[in-house]
C-alpha cells in the first residue's frame, strides 16, 4: 500500500494530517464492525478519499470469509472488530449454529494477538453465567485461529443506540426498545420484564443485569477490560449478554497497554487504562458507567475528534452531569452514574456488584449510596485538577474585598494548593508519557511533541 503522503499534491504537514485523520476514520471504522460501507465512508469523508480507498481495498483483500474452518461451515458475516471476524456458522457434527471468531490478519505473525486470542479461549470458557457469552470449543485450522462461542440471536447496545438517537429521548420507553431489538432481530416483539416500563427502568435493567454478570467475572478474577455498547448484546427477551473477552486478562498480570499496545475503544477506556496502568473490576465498572450515561443521555461522557483528544478528556475533564443533558433524569440517578465514572478508582464502585446494588435500589425506589458531589467537594476536586488555576484564583480573591470568604479558604488550602501543584506536574508528566506511547505507532511525530513537552517539564 503506498502512502498518499507522499506524493506531490498532499503537501507535506497537511499530508500528514490528512494521513493522520484517515487512520484514525479507519481505525473507528474497524471498532464499529464496518457496518458503514466503504463506499457510504469515502462519500461522508471525501477530503481524505486518496489516503481511505488503500486501507479498505487492504481490509477487503485480507478478510474475504473461508468457506469452511475444520468442523465449522461458514455461514455469513456478523460482525468484525480490531482482533478479528465474528461469522455465523454450522458446526457439522453436532448440526448446530454458532458463533465462529476467526483471528484476522494472521495469527502466527503476530503473536501479541494470538496471546490474547487464547487468553479469551481459556478464560471465557472458565466463566458460566447467563449474562456471559459460553465459550464452545477453540481450535487451529492452517495457522488460523478460530473460537467458537454460543450464537446470540440479539442485538447490540451499539446499534440500539443508534436507533434511539435517530428517533431522540422524547418518544422512547421501554415498549420501543424492544420494539428496535425484535426488528434487529428479524423477529416480533415479545412481551419482556424490560419492555414494560420507561426508557430510564428498560436500560436501567440491561446495565444492572451485564453489572451483575461482570460480577461474577470479577469474583473468578478476571477483568474484561473492553466492556462497551457493541460488546454488549440484547436478546429479544430482555437479557443482556456480555461478549468478547479479547482483552479480558486475569488480575496480576502485567497489563498489555505498557507497550503502547492500544486496543481498547477509546471513549469507553478508564483513565488507568489510558495511562496504561494496573486494571482491576473497577475499570469495568468504570467502561460500563460510560455506557449507562451514554444509555441515559444518548452523548458520550467524553467525546472527541481523535484518540488523542479522547483520552485527554478522560484524564483530566469532569463529564457534564447527565441531568443537565436529560433533565428528566432523578438527581440520585446522575449520583450513580457519576460515582461509577470518578476518576479514582478508590472513589467508585468497590465492585460491579455494588454498582448493580445501587441501580437495583434506584429501580425499587430506595436509597442509593452514591451522593452527589457538595460544592465543597467540587472545589477539592477542581483544586486537585486545576492547581495553577486555583493559584490565579487566590491572588484575584485577595484583590477583591468583597471575595473575602473564598479567600479566607483558599488561604487555608495554600498549602495543599502548592502540594496539588506538585502532584498535578507528576501527573501530567505521567498523562504525556502514557498518551506518547499509545500514539507512537499510530503518530509519531505527535509521540514526539509529547515526549519533548514532558521533557520541558521534567528536565
Amino acid at each position: 500500500m503506498g502512502i498518499p503522503g507522499d506524493s506531490p499534491s498532499s503537501g507535506g504537514k497537511d499530508g500528514m494530517k490528512l494521513l493522520q485523520e484517515a487512520l484514525e476514520v479507519f481505525g473507528r471504522w474497524k471498532e464499529e464492525g464496518g457496518e458503514e460501507s466503504a463506499a457510504d465512508l469515502l462519500d461522508r469523508y471525501p477530503h481524505l478519499r486518496e489516503y481511505l480507498e488503500p486501507l479498505l481495498e487492504d481490509e477487503e483483500e485480507a478478510e474475504e470469509a473461508p468457506g469452511r474452518m475444520g468442523d465449522f461451515e461458514i455461514l455469513g458475516e456478523l460482525g468484525r472488530g480490531g482482533m478479528g471476524v465474528v461469522y455465523e456458522a454450522r458446526q457439522i457434527s453436532l448440526d448446530r449454529k454458532v458463533a465462529l471468531k476467526v483471528l484476522s490478519l494472521g495469527p502466527a505473525s503476530n503473536p501479541a494477538s494470538l496471546a490474547r486470542f487464547r487468553r479469551e479461549a481459556r478464560m471465557a470458557a472458565s466463566l458460566d453465567h447467563p449474562g456471559l457469552v459460553k465459550i464452545l470449543s477453540f481450535g487451529n485450522e492452517g495457522g488460523t485461529f478460530f473460537l467458537a462461542m454460543e450464537l446470540i440471536e440479539g442485538a447490540s447496545l451499539a446499534e440500539i443506540l443508534e436507533e434511539a438517537s435517530r428517533k431522540g429521548l422524547s418518544p422512547l420507553d421501554g415498549k420501543t426498545v424492544g420494539e428496535i431489538v425484535a426488528s434487529l432481530c428479524g423477529v416480533e416483539p415479545v412481551e419482556a420484564p424490560p419492555w414494560k416500563g420507561g426508557y430510564v427502568e428498560c436500560v436501567l435493567e440491561l446495565v444492572r443485569q451485564v453489572a451483575e454478570a461482570l460480577d461474577h467475572a470479577h469474583r473468578a478474577g478476571i477483568v474484561h477490560r473492553d466492556v462497551k455498547p457493541s460488546n454488549i448484546l440484547v436478546r429479544p427477551d430482555g437479557k443482556a449478554v456480555l461478549t468478547d473477552f479479547g482483552l479480558a486478562r486475569e488480575r496480576g498480570n502485567p497489563t498489555m497497554t505498557m507497550t503502547g499496545d492500544f486496543v481498547g475503544t477509546p471513549y469507553y477506556v478508564s483513565p488507568e487504562q489510558a495511562k496504561g496502568g494496573e486494571v482491576d473490576g473497577r475499570t469495568d465498572v468504570f467502561s460500563l458507567g460510560a455506557t449507562l450515561y451514554e444509555l441515559l443521555t444518548l452523548k458520550k461522557p467524553f467525546a472527541g475528534e481523535s484518540t488523542h483528544q479522547v483520552l485527554g478528556r478522560i484524564l483530566g475533564k469532569e463529564p457534564p452531569d447527565p441531568h443537565k443533558i436529560n433533565p428528566g433524569l432523578h438527581p440520585d440517578l446522575s449520583a450513580v452514574v457519576l460515582k461509577a465514572l470518578e476518576k479514582d478508582p478508590s472513589r467508585r464502585y468497590p465492585a460491579a456488584g455494588a454498582f448493580a446494588a445501587d441501580i437495583q435500589a434506584f429501580l425499587e425506589y430506595r436509597p442509593v449510596s452514591a451522593r452527589r458531589p457538595t460544592l465543597a467537594s467540587k472545589a477539592k476536586k477542581w483544586v486537585k485538577r486545576e492547581p495553577w488555576k486555583a493559584s490565579l484564583a487566590l491572588l484575584l480573591v485577595l484583590a477583591v474585598p468583597s471575595l473575602g470568604g473564598m479567600g479566607i479558604y483558599l488561604l487555608r488550602k495554600q498549602g495543599e494548593i502548592r502540594l496539588a501543584q506538585e502532584a498535578a506536574k507528576r501527573e501530567k508528566l505521567e498523562d504525556l508519557l502514557g498518551i506518547a506511547f499509545l500514539v507512537m505507532e499510530e503518530d509519531p511525530n505527535r509521540a514526539g511533541r509529547l515526549l519533548a513537552e514532558a521533557r520541558a517539564l521534567d528536565p
